[in-house]
C-alpha cells in the first residue's frame, strides 16, 4: 500500500503549523510593544525551513493571517458550543446561559494573548471579518434553540436573534476593556473577574436574558 500521499500531508500540516507558530509569537510581540516587523522574512526566520515553504503553503501573508484567525475562530467556536450543547436541564434561567457563555469567552480570550491582539486591533481582512460574522451567526442560531430547548423560549425567532445579538456585541466590548493593559500576555481568570467593569457587565448581561422581553420570557415557574 503506499502511504506517500498521507506522509506528505502529514509533513505539510507540521510545516504550516511552524509558520502559524512563528506569525503567532511576532503578533505577541508586537502587542507588548516591541519594534517587529511581521512580514514573510520575518516570519520564516523564526522557523527552520527555507523561506520558499511559505509560498508552497499560502498565497501570502494574508492567507497566513487567515488561517491563524481560522484557527482561532475554530477553537472558540468549539468551546462556546459546549456551552450550548449542554443539556438543558441544568440551566434554571436564561441568565445561567449567559453566564455560561461569557464564563467560557472570557476564559478563551484571556488565554489567546495573539488572537485578542487581532481581535481588539480589528487586523482582519474583509474575509475575515466576514468569516467572523458567519461564525457568530451560527453561534447565536444554537443559542437561540438551546434557548428554547430549555424552555426559555416558545420558538427561535429573527427578533431573539437580532435581541442576542445585541447583548453578545455588549459583551465582547466590555471583556476587550477589562483586558486593556494586558497585551501579549495570558490574563489569569481571577484577576478579570476583580475588574469592575466586566463584572458589572455580566450582572448587566444577565438581567437582559432574564428581561420581561417578549423574547426572553421564561417559561418555567
Amino acid at each position: 500500500m503506499n502511504m506517500q500521499p498521507s506522509v506528505e500531508s502529514a509533513q505539510g500540516d507540521q510545516r504550516q503549523e511552524a509558520v502559524l507558530h512563528a506569525l503567532e509569537q511576532l503578533i505577541l510581540e508586537k502587542a507588548q510593544g516591541d519594534d517587529v516587523e511581521i512580514n514573510v522574512v520575518a516570519i520564516m526566520s523564526r522557523t527552520e525551513l527555507p523561506r520558499t515553504t511559505f509560498y508552497s503553503l499560502f498565497d501570502g501573508q494574508g492567507h497566513a493571517m487567515s488561517e491563524l484567525i481560522t484557527t482561532y475562530l475554530g477553537q472558540l467556536g468549539e468551546t462556546l458550543m459546549k456551552v450550548l450543547l449542554a443539556e438543558p436541564t441544568i440551566y434554571h434561567h436564561p441568565g445561567d446561559v449567559a453566564d455560561a457563555l461569557i464564563d467560557h469567552y472570557v476564559e478563551f480570550m484571556a488565554r489567546t494573548p495573539a488572537f485578542r491582539h487581532i481581535w481588539v486591533e480589528r487586523e482582519m481582512s474583509p474575509l475575515d471579518r466576514r468569516n467572523d460574522e458567519d461564525n457568530d451567526a451560527a453561534l447565536l442560531q444554537e443559542f437561540s434553540e438551546s434557548m428554547v430547548r430549555a424552555g426559555f423560549l416558545e420558538r427561535s425567532t429573527p427578533e431573539s436573534a437580532l435581541e442576542l445579538t445585541t447583548y453578545w456585541r455588549f459583551a465582547d466590548r466590555r471583556v476587550n476593556d477589562s483586558l486593556q493593559g494586558y497585551e501579549g500576555q495570558e490574563v489569569e481568570i481571577d484577576t478579570l473577574w476583580g475588574c469592575p467593569v466586566l463584572a458589572g457587565a455580566k450582572r448587566l448581561i444577565r438581567a437582559g436574558f432574564e428581561s420581561e422581553s417578549s423574547a426572553f420570557r421564561t417559561q418555567r415557574c
